[in-house]
């Protein structure tokens, strides 16, 4: 066998080296930041130049000195903040814009206050249009919202506006020699001689003069024969008409003229030209149920009579809309939002305005309120507190606070701003119900003792002590 060279096949492989083992995953990391950070720094620096970032949900805007006696009045982003006058014997109507933490204007208003009077006499305080109507001691001064000046005064509380530009005006009449039949004295008290002390009853809803029977001690309190209607003109205070003696009356703001609804003293309805006091419209008292007093809703002028119903007439005819019978309990009838609340001490029944029917009932020891968009049921234990929100269209519970229990007081419908402490007395949360929502929207803690607290559409102000007020801008 000849000598050869031997070849044997053994395929092609593809060889490649094997890569350089890469770094460890922390140094890798590191690597990566050290890389990124500069391109990172430019997309912020970009970003923040032309989106801007977001305000806090609240913002502290002001911090106002008050003397110790004070009422604020929040208005939008407005503060009007009475108080005695320094050096003088009136009170003093001071605007503050909260924005610009400024200082518009100071003015005297009201009658002359005697330093002896304690306490200080409470007011109210109402925006209509570009005025603000102040009510002290049963007059009514129209003061101009832009410069603090007293447009005119009147010697009476103006409590009823229509955005007609008319307001109405309604007192007490007391009769010395008579007492309306279907509303006898109430007693109140037993005046106990040895001590010169009356144990009283809870003070009554409507205004009452008291008498004392010497024989047995007993207080009473006589309730007024009727009731005396003025009308104004609120462009210049002008008395328009008045009515002497009438059960009730109300301005009512969804009639397509100024219109007040009067209940007679036989128990008849009449629809009256708020600006002339001529009566386009009356409908006689019915026999056997004769009308006591009546509110508007929307187109209609709801009724009651000495029966357990509702009835509802239409503002601009008084024709029947509908009639709905009530417990007889629930003796107070009411606007609240989109519904009618008929409520008595331990509930309110809920009332469609179109049809009168009964929607549901909510069973509360408080009553139900509306503030921005939602029917709110206010718990027992004292002004202010909230429980939870309720559905208009059953009465049933939907969003508890029982969390969030203090609601801020408010002259608009304006979104109900709620709070809690956080962590001590000192400590504040604030939270917002928007409308619509089914949460509560935290805004955020604020490091006061605060309390007294108003709220607005963008502002809120609370007491921080007895001498200073806090202002805070919320989204």
């Amino acid at each position: 066998m000849s000598a050869g060279t031997i070849v044997i096949d053994l395929g092609m492989r593809d060889h490649r080296p094997p890569a350089e083992p890469g770094p460890p995953r922390r140094l890798r990391l590191r690597q990566l930041r050290t890389a990124v950070a500069p391109l990172a720094a430019v997309l912020v620096l970009a970003t923040a130049g032309s989106n801007p970032l977001p305000e806090p949900a609240l913002v502290e805007v002001a911090v106002l000195a008050t003397a110790g006696t004070h009422q604020q009045f929040l208005v939008g982003d407005r503060l009007y903040v009475l108080a005695p006058e320094a050096g003088g014997a009136r009170l003093a109507l001071t605007a503050h814009d909260l924005d610009r933490n400024t200082t518009l204007w100071t003015v005297p208003v009201g009658p002359e206050v005697r330093v002896t009077d304690y306490p200080r006499p409470a007011a109210q305080l109402r925006p209509v249009d570009d005025q603000l109507l102040v009510h002290i001691r049963g007059g009514t001064s129209a003061v101009d919202a832009a410069t603090g000046r007293t447009r005119w005064s009147v010697p009476h509380q103006i409590t009823d506006v229509h955005p007609g530009g008319v307001g109405l005006s309604s007192r007490p009449v007391w009769s010395s020699t008579t007492v309306p039949a279907d509303r006898p004295p109430a007693v109140v008290g037993v005046f106990d001689p040895t001590t010169a002390l009356t144990e009283s009853a809870p003070p009554p809803d409507e205004p009452r003069r008291f008498q004392l029977d010497p024989a047995t001690g007993t207080v009473i309190a006589i309730p007024p024969a009727g009731m005396s209607l003025r009308a104004f003109d609120l462009a210049d205070g002008t008395e328009l008409w008045t009515a002497d003696l009438v059960r009730s009356g109300v301005l009512l703001a969804g009639a397509a003229t100024p219109t007040v609804a009067v209940v007679t003293m036989d128990g008849g309805i009449e629809l009256r030209d708020a600006r002339t006091g001529a009566t386009r419209h009356r409908r006689p008292a019915e026999p056997d149920r004769p009308a006591t007093g009546a509110v508007g809703a929307g187109g209609l002028v709801l009724v009651r009579d000495t029966s357990p119903a509702v009835n509802a007439y239409a503002a601009d005819t008084l024709e029947p809309a509908w009639r709905t019978a009530i417990r007889p309990d629930e003796e107070w009838t009411l606007v609240c939002g989109t519904r009618i609340c008929v409520r008595s001490e331990v509930q309110t029944s809920l009332l469609d305005p179109m049809t009168g029917v009964l929607l549901g009932r909510v069973a509360l020891d408080g009553h139900l309120t509306s503030r921005g968009g939602h029917l709110i049921a206010l718990a027992s234990l004292g002004e202010g507190f909230v429980d939870h929100t309720v559905d208009p269209a059953s009465g049933q519970r939907l969003v508890s606070l029982s969390a969030w229990p203090k609601m801020a007081d408010a002259l608009d419908d304006s979104p109900a701003v709620l709070s809690r402490f956080a962590g001590g007395p000192r400590r504040l949360w604030l939270a917002v119900l928007d409308p619509g929502a089914n949460a509560v929207r935290p805004l955020g803690v604020v490091p006061y003792r605060s309390y007294g607290c108003q709220s607005s559409d963008s502002h809120i102000v609370c007491r921080t002590r007895a001498d200073e007020l806090r202002a805070w801008r919320y989204r």
